[in-house]
């Protein structure tokens, strides 16, 4: 590399010293958003179908998260490692004592170990948690968004301007919210019996069988909704987290 030349490394590191823990909120956002993604682009063509097996989909999406977290950890241990360089490390050239590495290591790996994974544990044993962001965030994203509502309204033949199907109309339009999120990750495959449990003969609503690709699109974008929510709680976490932690590396572990 000629002189003069910085490197990309280099650039980073000048960006991570001077925008300090804003940089680490960006990527925080940036990696949920990316695990929010990712969830949603390895779902199966067809969740809906008999030949889906719900627990692979459950494996494979705490991986996805495991990953998540270690990815973070990693990003956050490395933020944390050249803010101290740069701060507690003037004048004492670039080689680290074990003790600042050790600390360097416990700042990065146990609260953000610690917060995020019983954060994961809290919204897989208590799902309704997520309930807040995935009835409002997520709804709004994936319902109007991405289309959701007019695939629901497909199915339920809500164009329908037969007099005598008016009234029923009205209800299932009136209570939109109240009937997509009542479907979770739980009970998606419940989602299969919308158009039978709504009147099928009296709206002459779509089965299943006769609307099977948008039904299954429609599933992907409930369960969409709810990775919106774990990555909202994911996101205040590590906002929490950053807040506990933010001037601590600069201040005390220079003492």
């Amino acid at each position: 590399m000629a002189e003069g030349d910085v490197s990309s490394v280099e650039m980073f590191n000048a960006i991570i010293d001077e925008n300090g823990s804003g940089i680490l909120e960006f990527w925080i956002m940036l990696l949920t958003v990316a695990l929010v993604c990712t969830k949603y682009i390895l779902l199966p063509s067809q969740p809906l179908d008999e030949s889906t097996n719900p627990s692979m989909m459950r494996k494979k999406n705490i991986f996805i998260t495991v990953a998540y977290i270690l990815a973070i950890i990693l990003f956050v241990t490395y933020i944390n490692f050249n803010n101290y360089k740069s701060v507690c490390s003037v004048g004492k050239g670039d080689d680290l004592s074990s003790d600042a590495m050790y600390f360097i290591v416990m700042i990065s790996v146990f609260p953000w170990l610690s917060i995020l994974g019983i954060c994961f544990a809290i919204l897989n044993v208590l799902p309704g948690w997520k309930a807040p962001f995935s009835n409002t965030f997520g709804y709004f994203i994936t319902m109007f968004l991405l289309g959701g509502q007019h695939m629901v309204n497909e199915i339920l033949n809500i164009s329908d301007t037969k007099d005598e199907n008016k009234a029923i109309q009205l209800v299932l339009e009136n209570n939109f919210g109240n009937l997509i999120n009542d479907y979770t990750p739980a009970n998606i495959e419940e989602f299969r019996k919308l158009g039978s449990d709504v009147g099928a003969a009296k709206l002459k609503t779509k089965p299943y069988s006769s609307a099977v690709k948008t039904y299954n699109n429609i599933a992907k974008l409930i369960l969409l909704k709810d990775y919106i929510a774990e990555g909202i709680w994911f996101v205040l976490m590590g906002l929490f987290v950053i807040n506990l932690t933010n001037n601590y590396v600069g201040t005390q572990a220079c003492l």
